[in-house]
């Protein structure tokens, strides 16, 4: 079977967790005799997989003809018989649709975010209205966003609905990542009824470790330091925590918008023990790190919570999002708090961080558990949704 994996940007697995799940499906996939390709807009620098990539033309537009064109002459040369579009966040969906490519293909479209993309949570997601009078400009926007917000919640949701209706119409299967994803694209769309969704859940792209059990004292947050991930909220919980756990560190392993402002409040407080990677390899981190944190808006499966669980690193999350349940069996392989209860957040992770034999023990199960995300388990699901669709069922 000849299989394309459309993502927005050239895959580069080091770049972030999309292109990660992507790539270790594909190398499955190969491993299965199935030949892959590669469809992208964005060139990365220094990726290095060996998947033949090929562009669209018009990378600033969706589903313009000179795209449309582009794929279809790309799926006849190389008799594709699956089109798996990772981005079905974005509007590229138009473009990997049947009713721009005709029925002759069979389209799977990934949804890698909650399918509500975090929109009970809006308004935390808003800029902040202090008034900075180096970027008055700035500041005046923020204040207009912060009026104008119901608005733009209203138009969100109402865009939401209908790419989510767009997508389940125009696909032959929509993919989401955790079982409570399927009831909750059902209000999430326009639709009065919808047949063709089902989750399989992200592969852990990593094989098994040999586990080192002799952590440090570390806490980790991987990720995009960005409004979504709300890294300034740990940064608080630390500032809470740090003088009484003066032989813990801190460390932000990612880049973003944030990073400066994170810095500069690290500086203003005097917080100590705390570092900024900027954009790195996480995986050694992973190999010594004691306990992951992540206070994100929202999410759909993190990436993230697969690779410290198959390291042993503990995680804590805010229950935000519902897959958390899929990931976290509380109290036993990690902690989910109460969405935004900072206390509730700094007391447990206070008991973490004095309780030895509680890490120990919590480690050993994590990493257990872990196993549920290898990638022949998730490998083969994904072959079942392929025979089920070249069977013409849904």
């Amino acid at each position: 079977m000849n299989i394309a994996f459309y993502f927005e940007y050239q895959i580069n697995p080091e770049r972030g967790g999309t292109e990660r799940v992507t790539e270790s499906l594909a190398q499955f996939f190969m491993s299965r005799e199935h030949k892959v390709f590669y469809l992208a807009k964005v060139p990365v620098d220094g990726t290095t997989n060996k998947i033949q990539t090929f562009f669209l033309p018009d990378a600033k537009g969706f589903a313009t003809a000179k795209n449309i064109d582009f794929v279809k002459t790309f799926i006849g040369k190389n008799n594709i018989d699956i089109i798996i579009n990772q981005a079905g966040n974005l509007d590229d969906v138009y473009l990997f649709s049947h009713k721009s490519l005709g029925s002759d293909i069979k389209i799977i479209t990934c949804i890698h975010f909650s399918v509500d993309y975090g929109i009970r949570y809006f308004y935390r997601s808003l800029p902040s209205l202090e008034i900075d009078l180096k970027t008055p400009q700035v500041s005046i926007k923020n204040v207009i966003k912060r009026i104008l917000a119901p608005y733009y919640k209203i138009q969100r949701k109402r865009n939401i609905k209908k790419r989510n209706s767009f997508i389940c119409n125009d696909s032959d299967r929509v993919v989401l990542l955790a079982s409570n994803y399927v009831e909750e694209i059902k209000t999430n769309t326009l639709l009065k009824s919808i047949n063709n969704v089902s989750y399989i859940h992200n592969p852990n792209p990593y094989l098994s470790p040999t586990l080192n059990t002799k952590k440090n004292k570390e806490i980790i947050f991987v990720g995009r330091l960005s409004a979504q991930k709300k890294p300034e909220y740990l940064l608080d919980i630390w500032d809470a925590l740090y003088e009484k756990h003066s032989d813990w560190k801190l460390t932000f392993i990612g880049d973003g918008p944030l990073k400066n402002s994170l810095m500069q409040k690290t500086k203003q407080k005097k917080m100590e023990n705390v570092s900024f990677t900027g954009f790195t390899n996480s995986y050694p981190y992973y190999e010594r790190a004691a306990i992951l944190c992540m206070t994100s808006l929202y999410e759909g499966l993190p990436m993230v919570i697969l690779e410290a669980k198959l390291h042993g690193v503990i995680p804590i999350i805010y229950d935000t999002y519902s897959a958390s349940v899929d990931l976290i069996t509380n109290n036993e392989t990690g902690f989910i708090i109460s969405a935004f209860k900072k206390n509730e957040y700094v007391k447990c992770l206070s008991k973490l961080m004095d309780n030895d034999n509680l890490r120990h023990e919590m480690m050993l199960k994590s990493y257990e558990d872990s196993k549920r995300f290898d990638i022949k388990a998730i490998g083969q699901q994904w072959e079942s949704l392929f025979s089920e669709l070249n069977t013409g069922r849904k």
